[in-house]
């Protein structure tokens, strides 16, 4: 399938977007996607890596939206927050089947427009509750054995934001590799942050797997970071190499 450049309706910073798409043929006839998989990603330019500025997926579609190729992807309010306003970026739209075999199907531009509220919460008869559950990406590259900073979206300063009077419970997947020697290594940092309206900190300690570790000096930690008010995720090469690092954060925020 040959892709389609198409541009996007604007989005609001800030918000959830709710992207909805309807796989067809040639003759406009929906195709029926069930078992496949889809990505979209959105860049400063197509050159840059993977995952972007903003990276969602994989992301299917359930009966019987499947059947009649309607695919819907939501992007959380939280990744979008930290877009620049005013400003348009690249994305695509990928599909990846059972088989593996990978098509792009659209291409083109996405313009972010600025939000004028900044702070929303659905509101109760006498609570205001807001709930919220996504995937954050962090990524980055060390050249030393000492703990290092990754950042989400590979953005400089730019991490997972930790609402005041909320819980925020995380499960992360870290994985970095050693470009010169090969050598790699894989954690799961587990736990919870919460903050009231001044502190932010983990509750209890933050609890961790080694999944794979080549060479002894690979680690991976998550903390508060209270300065920032958001989660912190710090990684050690084994060596003084290039060694590039992924993080993916499955994460639950609650706030009152």
């Amino acid at each position: 399938m040959s892709y389609i450049e198409q541009d996007l309706a604007p989005q609001a910073r800030g918000d959830t977007w709710i992207l909805r798409f309807v796989i067809q043929d040639s003759s406009g006839t929906a195709i029926d996607i069930t078992g496949n998989q889809y990505w979209i990603t959105l860049k400063n330019n197509v050159n840059e890596a993977d995952p972007g500025v903003l990276q969602v997926g994989p992301v299917a579609a359930s009966a019987p939206d499947s059947t009649q190729g309607i695919i819907e992807i939501t992007v959380p309010s939280l990744n979008t927050d930290s877009l620049n306003p005013n400003k348009s970026y690249y994305y695509d739209l990928q599909e990846v089947t059972s088989s593996n075999i990978v098509s792009t199907l659209l291409i083109g531009k996405i313009r972010v427009k600025a939000d004028v509220t900044r702070v929303s919460d659905f509101s109760g008869t006498s609570t205001v509750v807001s709930s919220v559950a996504g995937t954050a990406v962090y990524s980055g590259e060390t050249t030393t054995t000492s703990a290092t900073e990754i950042f989400l979206n590979g953005l400089e300063n730019n991490r997972l934001s930790v609402e005041d009077e909320s819980i925020l419970s995380f499960d992360a997947l870290v994985a970095g590799r050693d470009n010169t020697t090969g050598d790699a290594c894989s954690f799961q940092l587990y736990g919870a942050i919460k903050k009231d309206t001044t502190t932010t900190e983990i509750i209890g300690s933050v609890g961790k797997n080694i999944l794979g570790e080549d060479a002894v000096g690979f680690d991976a930690n998550i903390t508060a970071d209270d300065a920032n008010d958001a989660l912190k995720i710090e990684v050690t090469a084994a060596t003084t190499n290039n060694t590039k690092w992924s993080a993916v954060v499955q994460y639950t925020t609650v706030s009152f």
